[in-house]
């Protein structure tokens, strides 16, 4: 997280230093979209752990079942955790590909895939 901070300061240092005032607003604006991101990454991994909390705890329970109780249960084979685990997969990768932008001084957004 210092690290992203750190980037984010830099680049937008930069930007204001070499650019100019419209690329400062641009760069300001990937800054808030890393900021946003970074928020979204924490809050996906709480949900992530939660979740795979709730799944080991299915699967505890399931262990001391006999096989016709866990047919008549249902057991956990349409959890949430793999679809939380793309989600956050994904938003990692579009944080790493803005932090790159900022690293190289490119300014133009490209457009979220979420």
């Amino acid at each position: 997280m210092k690290k992203s901070l750190l980037l984010i300061l830099l680049a937008t240092a930069t930007s204001y230093i070499y650019a100019g005032e419209d690329s400062f607003e641009e760069t300001e604006s990937i800054c808030w979209e890393l900021e946003s991101l970074a928020t979204k990454r924490e809050e996906l991994k709480r949900e992530l752990r939660a979740s795979q909390d709730a799944d080991q705890r299915e699967r505890d329970e399931q262990r001391f079942m006999t096989k016709e109780e866990r047919r008549e249960w249902g057991g956990s084979s349409h959890s949430p955790t793999g679809k939380l685990q793309k989600k956050l997969k994904n938003l990692v990768r579009r944080q790493s590909s803005l932090e790159r932008m900022l690293e190289r001084g490119d300014t133009e957004t490209p457009p979220a895939t979420n």
